[in-house]
């Protein structure tokens, strides 16, 4: 290079530098484009070393620029540079991960510079399982996601906010998929159990403790890692087999109190809904659909006539069906034209939701307080339907001593939602697959025809509540005895509080020849009945781990030690009884038939330990390599089966840190391959207890467990339970990263 660079010197050129590396040789001047004289301004040769603020250590590849020109260089690997500049003039220095700097010369022929690490960019510092590390080291699938590319989103909750912005993060909606409660749920790249009567969802810790990020506030949100492979998620062993989803909360930051607030509100409509037949096209073509299968016509051209001249307005607005037999309205053949599903449904539904945060922090102590109030309505025109949050965040950090710092965190989380009870499966496969555009809305009479259709039921037929709490709370202490060693305790509980209630209340149609008298409807719940139920948990989760980082010349060795245990508890208790005295106050106290009464009640707890260890290894930021192990024990298994071993490796060739990249390196500073090979133990089962036998008690609900002996060999399916054992998930990952 330096022959090179001689020579063109010869020949009146100059070479330009874009970004960290030369890549153009200009022969502008020796094509006698740029005057040559417009380069004879008084220079001087600038020297230096560039180093990190806190480690002192050298940092390789730093772009120095001259200011307003393409002119410059690069550090070599002991962070020396030397580069020719104007006496008077400006030097820029950059870095990836680093905030950049700009200096005057003034004559200076020696100038050293310390850069400070960015950690506010997520891009270069990623959250990994008890820790952090530049992305650029990392050789595990890691994904990243910034407060930035959450914030202008109008959604409901984090997850909703997460949707398309992480690849491999699949969502989808439970349950029927409308109702304001209805739970995201996340995959990592699919599902890898084997589904029967075990959990494939990844782990979801916020702030380093386990939580439902769906009821999160995305404006709280700082940073969210979701950690793919075996090799990025091992760390955290038998909870983790199908990856992790690192969510990084808003701290405080030095400097003056900032007080931020904002709304917004919202109208949602519904999308997709399909477009449903008219009355006119919906008999001939079902009468047509029974013909082609019976040989029979299933309208009579009678009933086709009273069809069409209701479609074509003939027929007066209430003339929508004759009376059958036992004096009822003939049901089947009513002949209105409705579009039940935009009867049932609104065309919007309003939201609103507002944020408010105080931060700030002076000498070692930073704080962050947050408040969050969030209601939303659903879509549905009979009953409404509302989902209410709210959530108070606060965080505080003392640094105590050069070697010790506290850290406390609490969150408390508030959902309300309401609904009709009877919005429930009967109800959705009423109006999507049943409900005839000919049935009417209300009979002649004017009252509403509750055997053939939901609005009445739906409301009056009583509320479904839920009232779901939780609150968060961790303690955190660091220790740092020694440079570049940190001893990290902490202590998380959470518990959580849920209470449901609701009543039903039977609703009634009226005769045809005699509107004043009912009878019970069709659509009607069977008798007039309340039902409670009641949740509580306790999760308690210490940590104990360090963190060990030593660089030596190009050779950079890191460590992490630690242990974890969880302990889950709940309780719960439901009762239901029916016969209400009045439905305007709906408790059990005011019910009378102990008949169908039921009671149930039941504990439940499981638990974990895991000794778990890493170990990283950085060749100038070249050659990387990571080893994971972690052995795990569970409650859920017999103690011949309850412990395993759960290793992993990942190896990773950063290319665009040789030699010979460097003519590209501006271009393409990260051309990284790398691979990975893991096997985690997935102890996840849906039942708590999977290898002890139960036998019921009476006619109740409960059942006991029987902690008897080991069975004989000839109990087959008793030896299948007994030695029932982790689920093995191996994994391999083989993935290029490139970054300009």
């Amino acid at each position: 290079m330096k022959k090179i660079i001689k020579l063109m010197n010869q020949k009146k050129s100059s070479y330009t530098c874009f970004s960290r590396n030369v890549l153009v040789i200009s022969f502008m001047l020796f094509l006698g484009l740029i005057p040559f004289n417009s380069y004879a301004q008084e220079s001087i040769i600038v020297k230096g070393n560039i180093k990190d603020s806190d480690s002192g250590e050298a940092l390789i590849g730093v772009a120095i620029v001259v200011e307003g020109t393409t002119t410059g260089t690069i550090t070599d690997v002991e962070g020396n540079y030397s580069i020719a500049a104007p006496q008077d003039g400006v030097l820029l220095f950059s870095y990836l991960g680093y905030t950049s700097k700009s200096i005057e010369i003034n004559r200076q022929s020696i100038i050293n510079v310390t850069l400070t690490s960015d950690l506010a960019e997520l891009g270069e510092i990623v959250v990994v399982g008890f820790g952090t590390q530049k992305k650029i080291n990392v050789t595990g699938s890691v994904a990243t996601a910034s407060s930035k590319d959450l914030e202008e989103r109008p959604v409901a909750n984090a997850v909703q906010a997460l949707q398309g912005v992480i690849p491999g993060l699949n969502i989808s909606t439970s349950g029927n998929g409308g109702e304001l409660n209805a739970k995201k749920t996340i995959d990592v790249r699919g599902t890898g159990t084997i589904g029967d009567g075990s959990s494939g969802s990844p782990l979801v810790l916020i702030d380093g403790m386990e939580g439902d990020i769906n009821t999160l506030n995305p404006q709280d949100i700082e940073s969210i890692s979701v950690l793919k492979d075996a090799a990025a998620s091992s760390i955290y062993g038998s909870r983790a087999p199908f990856g992790v989803i690192l969510v990084t909360t808003k701290s405080g930051e030095k400097g003056k109190t900032v007080i931020n607030y904002n709304n917004n509100f919202r109208f949602n409509t519904p999308i997709l809904l399909p477009d449903m037949q008219d009355s006119w096209e919906f008999v001939n073509f079902y009468d047509d659909a029974n013909f082609n299968v019976s040989n029979s016509h299933l309208y009579s051209e009678s009933y086709k006539e009273l069809v069409h001249d209701y479609y074509t307005g003939k027929l007066d607005p209430t003339d929508v069906a004759y009376e059958g037999g036992g004096g009822k309205w003939n049901y089947d053949y009513t002949y209105a034209n409705v579009d039940w599903l935009k009867e049932y449904y609104k065309t919007w539904s309003p939201s609103q939701e507002h944020n408010m945060s105080i931060s700030g922090g002076k000498g070692g102590i930073t704080y962050y307080v947050s408040s969050n109030y969030m209601t939303q309505d659903g879509f549905m025109r009979y009953g409404t339907e509302n989902f209410d949050r709210y959530s108070i965040n606060g965080k505080i950090s003392a640094q105590l001593s050069d070697y010790v710092k506290v850290d406390y965190s609490s969150r408390f989380i508030r959902s309300e939602y309401e609904r009709p009870t009877a919005m429930n499966d009967s109800f959705y496969d009423h109006i999507l697959r049943r409900a005839r555009p000919t049935r009417a809305i209300k009979d002649p009479n004017g009252y509403y025809m509750s055997d053939i259709n939901y609005i009445q039921t739906m409301s009056e037929g009583g509320r479904h509540k839920e009232q779901n709490d939780k609150l968060t709370q961790q303690v955190r202490a660091t220790f740092t005895p020694i440079k570049d060693l940190n001893i990290i305790g902490e202590m998380n509980v959470t518990t959580g509080d849920d209470w449901t209630h609701w009543d039903q209340n039977r609703v009634f149609s009226h005769y045809a020849n005699n509107p004043e008298s009912t009878y019970k409807a069709l659509t009607s719940p069977g008798n007039d009945q309340v039902h409670e139920y009641a949740y509580k948990s306790t999760f308690i989760n210490p940590n104990v781990f360090g963190n060990y980082k030593k660089t030596m010349g190009d050779h950079t060795l890191g460590g992490t030690l630690g242990f974890q245990s969880e302990q889950m508890k709940y309780r719960k208790m439901s009762a239901q009884r029916t016969d209400m005295i009045t439905n305007d106050l709906p408790i059990l106290n005011l019910t009378t038939n102990d008949d169908n009464m039921s009671i149930m009640g039941q504990y439940e707890e499981w638990s974990t330990v895991g000794f778990f260890g890493r170990l990283n290894y950085d060749y100038y930021g070249k050659y990387l390599a990571e080893f994971n192990l972690r052995y795990d024990g569970t409650s859920r298994f017999r103690a011949e089966k309850r412990w395993v071993w759960t290793p992993s490796v990942s190896l990773g060739w950063n290319i665009a840190r040789e030699n010979f990249w460097e003519p590209i390196s501006g271009t393409i500073n990260t051309f990284k391959l790398r691979g990975s090979y893991g096997v985690l133990a997935n102890q996840n089962t849906t039942n708590w207890y999977p290898t002890y036998q139960t036998i019921p008690t009476g006619s109740s609900n409960g059942n006991w467990l029987i902690n008897g002996a080991k069975p004989n060999t000839a109990s087959v399916p008793s030896l299948i339970s007994t030695f029932l054992t982790w689920e093995s998930v191996k994994t391999t990952n083989i993935g290029v990263d490139v970054g300009a």
